[in-house]
């Protein structure tokens, strides 16, 4: 079965939101898959793809567990920031997303999922597809989450998380319940193996410094009164596919 037939992955760009760090981006479904990814930049090729290749692009879902025919979707970015929230609302509670990318230089992605009424249980799927899904991926666990490495490359990124994994084949598997309140993280790490622990320290103050970051930039301009939302997003949008670079 198919990445796409199994989860059903959005196929519309309207259906999706975009967090990034000006080096690259990531597209976020509203059903919390992040299906299009390029690293380290935003011309490199591709590590999630699914957008493209529901089959064989690769994908990074992070979403309330249930029944999709009663569960709801809702997505929105804290104001003033490229800090993109994902809800799924059902009978049975309600369940919450934060995506972002800290603009540090670090290229990491940071997902955070919180129960924000009742008890609710979050799965995380992983299925890294390298190069547009043309390098086989080669997955291996390690203390707190796992590498991925493929054909081709000396290069191996990381993922920490506090879920508990199952490694099966070249895709990754995770589930969480979290009463009311708790929360719990995903990170996608580049880099070495000896850069900080990402623990809830570090999500709390990556979450900080990023939100305080676009605030800092959106007060450095100057918008209409009338329409001043709409304004800013599309200039917090467009700053995203600027090079921090240059």
């Amino acid at each position: 079965m198919s990445s796409k037939q199994a989860f059903d992955i959005p196929s519309r760009i309207a259906d999706h939101g975009v967090i990034g760090d000006m080096r690259t981006l990531a597209l976020v479904a509203i059903d919390g898959t992040i299906d299009f990814f390029c690293h380290p930049s935003i011309d490199s090729p591709t590590l999630f793809a699914g957008l493209l290749d529901p089959k064989n692009g690769g994908f990074f879902r992070l979403a309330a567990s249930g029944g999709k025919e009663e569960r709801k979707h809702r997505q929105m970015y804290l104001p003033d920031t490229n800090i993109l929230i994902t809800r799924f609302l059902d009978n049975d509670g309600i369940g919450e997303v934060c995506d972002f990318m800290p603009v540090d230089g670090s290229g990491r992605i940071v997902r955070r999922a919180k129960a924000i009424m009742g008890a609710v249980t979050f799965e995380l799927t992983i299925a890294p597809r390298p190069d547009y899904g043309r390098r086989p991926p080669v997955i291996q666990s390690i203390e707190g989450g796992f590498t991925v490495g493929w054909e081709g490359s000396n290069e191996i990124v990381y993922f920490y998380t506090e879920m508990l994994l199952e490694i099966d084949g070249e895709t990754v598997h995770g589930t969480a319940r979290l009463a009311e309140g708790e929360t719990c993280h995903v990170a996608f790490c580049p880099g070495r193996k000896d850069q900080p622990t990402v623990d809830d320290r570090y999500v709390a103050k990556a979450s900080s410094r990023t939100r305080d970051y676009w605030h800092e930039w959106v007060q450095s301009g100057t918008y209409p009164t009338f329409w001043r939302d709409l304004v800013v997003r599309s200039a917090l949008t467009l700053k995203l596919l600027t090079s921090s670079e240059y």
